[in-house]
């Protein structure tokens, strides 16, 4: 069963990659770099937990604690795709489904060669 969630698992990384990486400007070709990007808005109360986190914690916000945050105008996002599965084509869907919600450029890319996609955070350049 993990072995079946490690594509799904990928993506996430690589769409959480892609968040931070993205960059914002008008007219977005993808041709040059764009300035870091930033969000609009502040998350409510239960986005993080009261205390700190330690290094690689997972947490839940609570449903709705991001209801006030948009990307900013401009926002790019790389959807690397790892994957045929279900879990993979529910969270392109939904991760094409919100680009398109928040008037978000999205480049979407085919891994030919899975086993080269990193399975870990990846620092943005």
């Amino acid at each position: 069963m993990c072995s079946r969630l490690l594509p799904a698992g990928s993506l996430a990384v690589a769409v959480a990659t892609a968040l931070l990486a993205g960059g914002c400007g008008s007219g977005d070709d993808w041709s040059r770099p764009h300035a870091k990007p930033t969000a609009v808005g502040h998350p409510g109360p239960g986005f993080l937990p009261a205390t700190s986190l330690a290094p690689e914690a997972t947490i839940t916000p609570r449903p709705g604690s991001w209801n006030a945050v948009r990307p900013s105008d401009g926002y790019r996002v790389v959807l690397l795709i790892v994957g045929e599965g279900h879990q993979t084509r529910t969270l392109v869907n939904a991760v094409t489904e919100w680009a398109e919600g928040e008037h978000v450029s999205l480049k979407t890319i085919t891994a030919t060669k899975p086993a080269g996609v990193p399975s870990g955070p990846v620092s943005p350049p």
